[in-house]
């Protein structure tokens, strides 16, 4: 199954140049950028409205183990793109199964690419309540699965 799932990610990989794994999103294009998701759809709209300066798409990186595409990139830091969901997943505390346990290989391309390459910057978003957090590689790292709630918007925010 195993390289079923690697053949499938290299094929788009070659074809499209990146890719989200085999999960399945609604994407938008917004300022032409390809956005994955209604998180990354938040994050885009978020900058224009505040007038920052908007990344590009990136492609995917082969790391030690396996490819890893980050959302976007700026020329000295890439960006991924969290729910409060899917950062728990990130770091092991929940999974997308409730059959199966969380794989660690996103969390550790993450920290590859982070050491290895370019930094990458956390982007926790909270649609609902209409919140970003900026977080190292280094912070998630430190959190307790208790400290992953709404409350994580009330610590120090960093300006994107």
């Amino acid at each position: 199954m195993e390289d079923i799932i690697q053949k499938c990610i290299l094929t788009k990989i070659k074809k499209y140049g990146k890719s989200n794994g085999l999960g399945k999103c609604k994407q938008f294009v917004v300022e032409n950028l390809i956005c994955d998701g209604t998180h990354e759809k938040f994050y885009i709209e978020y900058l224009i409205s505040e007038g920052k300066s908007l990344p590009v798409n990136t492609k995917s990186i082969k790391t030690e183990v396996g490819y890893y595409t980050p959302d976007f990139e700026y020329d000295d830091y890439y960006v991924d793109i969290k729910s409060l969901f899917t950062l728990k997943v990130l770091l092991g505390f929940s999974s997308y199964s409730k059959n199966k346990k969380s794989n660690p290989k996103q969390l550790l391309k993450i920290e590859y690419i982070n050491k290895n390459i370019k930094p990458i910057k956390i982007i926790l978003v909270d649609i609902i309540d209409n919140k970003i957090l900026i977080m190292s590689v280094d912070d998630i790292l430190k959190l307790e699965e208790s400290e992953i709630n709404k409350n994580i918007f009330t610590k120090v925010k960093e300006d994107i």
